[in-house]
């Protein structure tokens, strides 16, 4: 499973491409689904299956919307970058490649745990690639729009008179 690490720069690659406005709203979004794994770990996995649905589509719809009016900006707008961010994080969980365990993408309906199998693209101790990946893609994005702002002409402003004026 990709670390925290990975998740939030996997984010930031998203916020850039959309052009978010509020990342912080991603990065906490990127980070909700594990919000059940650090209460397990807190509490020694004693509410293990309680709180395993928090990392499901479901757990992750219920959590962002139950927690969308506290931001101080519209809270459709809000819901949905929670939701950017928590769909980019299962999207990178489902990636991992795995032979029992898996995610619970039917949570209310069947407690089945799906996975890619030998299809999965790295191990579950390989997060680096994912981090890797996320770093260059990124690197990528930011020369590409810097490449395309710097080929831009820059406008010419002798042409622009005020009424009144003659052009010179």
């Amino acid at each position: 499973m990709p670390d925290c690490f990975t998740h939030v720069v996997f984010g930031l690659l998203l916020c850039e491409v959309f052009k978010v406005k509020y990342k912080s709203l991603v990065i906490l979004g990127c980070l909700l689904p594990d919000i059940g794994n650090l209460f397990n770990l807190l509490l020694n996995y004693k509410f293990f299956w309680f709180l395993q649905p928090l990392s499901t589509p479901i757990g992750v719809i219920l959590l962002s919307t139950s927690i969308g009016f506290l931001f101080n900006i519209e809270y459709k707008r809000a819901v949905s970058l929670l939701l950017l961010g928590a769909g980019s994080h299962l999207i990178l969980d489902f990636t991992v490649r795995r032979f029992e365990e898996g995610m619970l993408f039917l949570f209310p309906f069947s407690w089945k745990q799906y996975n890619l199998g030998n299809f999965g693209l790295f191990w579950p101790e390989q997060f680096y690639l994912p981090l890797l990946f996320s770093i260059i893609l990124l690197a990528i994005y930011k020369f590409r729009t810097y490449a395309q702002r710097k080929a831009k002409k820059p406008r010419d402003f002798t042409r622009l008179t005020q009424k009144g004026e003659k052009e010179r």
